[in-house]
C-alpha cells in the first residue's frame, strides 16, 4: 500500500481486500470523480492474471459542468425539482426531452438522457450547447433543496441558476464494471477479494442513482464476513476479530444467506474457483 502524501510503500501478507474505487483518473477534465484513482491498482491486478468483466460499461452523469481540471456534477434533484433541459434550435429554445419522452421527460434514466444530448447537439440546426433551465423553479424550492448546488455554482464563477441556464456537459461518472467477483465477492486469485466500484458486481449496464453507496456497503459487508470466515481455521487472523463477526451475525445473517442462495460455487479456499 503506497501513502500517497508520503510515498512510503508498506507491503503486507495474508488476505487483500480491493477497494480502490473506479478509474476516473484516465479521464482527466471529463470525469466528476476523484483524479487519484488513476486504474494503476487495476493494472497491476490484471497483469497478475485477476480477471476483470464489463470494463466497457462505463456511466454517463448528462449534467455536469467543468471546474478546476474535473467536472462537477449537478444532480437528478436539480431536475427533479423542476429544471428543464434545451438546446438552440434555429435559435429558439427546444426542450427535446420533453418532447421526445412525453411521459417522463428530463427525468429519464441516465443514459438516455446522455444519449439524446449527443444527438441533438450533432443535429444540423442545432446549436452545439445543450442547458440546464431552473428558472421555473420558486425561491422557496431553492432555498429549501437547491442551496448547495446554487452556492457551488456561484463560488465557481458559473451563472446564477435563478436568473441563467447553466451550460452543461454529458461527463465520466461511474465503472460499472471491474475485478471479477462472486457473490461473495471473492476474485480468481486466492485469498484476493474486492468490494466497491472497483469490481464488477451489482450494477449491470447502467447503475441506479444511489446504488454505488448500497453496493459498496453491503459488498464491504459480505467480503469481510468471507475472509473472515475463511480464516477462522487456517489463517493468522486476530482471535478478536472473528469474535466481532459471531457477535454480529444476527443483524447481519440476512443479507448473507440471501448472497448464498444466489451462487453454488464453492468458498473452500482450495476450491476449483482459485487460482495460485
Amino acid at each position: 500500500i503506497r501513502d500517497v502524501y508520503t510515498g512510503e510503500e508498506t507491503r503486507f501478507t495474508g488476505p487483500v481486500l480491493m477497494a480502490c474505487g473506479g478509474m476516473n483518473g484516465l479521464f482527466p477534465s471529463r470525469t466528476t470523480g476523484t483524479l487519484i484513482n488513476s486504474g494503476n491498482a487495476a493494472a497491476k491486478l490484471f497483469a497478475k492474471g485477476v480477471r476483470f468483466s464489463n470494463l466497457e460499461m462505463i456511466q454517463y452523469h448528462p449534467t455536469t459542468i467543468a471546474i478546476a481540471g474535473k467536472r462537477l456534477l449537478i444532480s437528478e434533484a436539480a431536475r427533479g425539482e423542476g429544471g428543464r433541459l434545451f438546446v438552440r434550435r434555429a435559435g429558439e429554445p427546444w426542450y427535446f426531452m420533453e418532447e421526445k419522452y412525453p411521459e417522463f421527460g428530463n427525468l429519464m434514466p441516465r443514459d438516455v438522457v446522455s444519449r439524446e444530448m449527443y444527438f441533438v447537439t450533432h443535429e444540423s440546426d442545432c446549436e452545439p450547447q445543450v442547458y440546464l433551465d431552473m428558472r421555473g423553479i420558486s425561491k422557496e424550492i431553492f432555498q429549501k433543496r437547491l442551496s448547495d448546488l446554487r452556492a457551488e455554482l456561484l463560488h465557481y464563477g458559473k451563472p446564477d441558476p435563478e436568473k441563467e441556464p447553466i451550460p452543461v456537459e454529458q461527463g465520466i461518472h461511474y465503472f460499472m464494471g471491474g475485478i471479477d467477483v462472486d457473490v461473495f465477492h471473492q476474485t480468481n486469485l486466492r485469498f484476493l477479494y474486492a468490494a466497491g466500484e472497483c469490481c464488477s458486481q451489482y450494477h449491470g449496464a447502467n447503475r441506479l442513482g444511489g446504488n454505488s453507496m448500497l453496493g459498496a456497503l453491503y459488498g464491504g459487508q459480505v467480503a469481510a464476513k468471507t475472509i473472515l470466515k475463511e480464516g477462522e481455521s487456517s489463517s493468522p487472523y486476530a482471535p478478536e476479530a472473528v469474535a466481532f463477526l459471531h457477535a454480529h451475525e444476527e443483524s447481519a445473517s440476512r443479507p448473507t444467506e440471501y448472497a448464498a442462495k444466489d451462487d453454488t460455487s464453492s468458498t473452500d479456499p482450495e476450491g476449483s474457483r482459485y487460482e495460485e
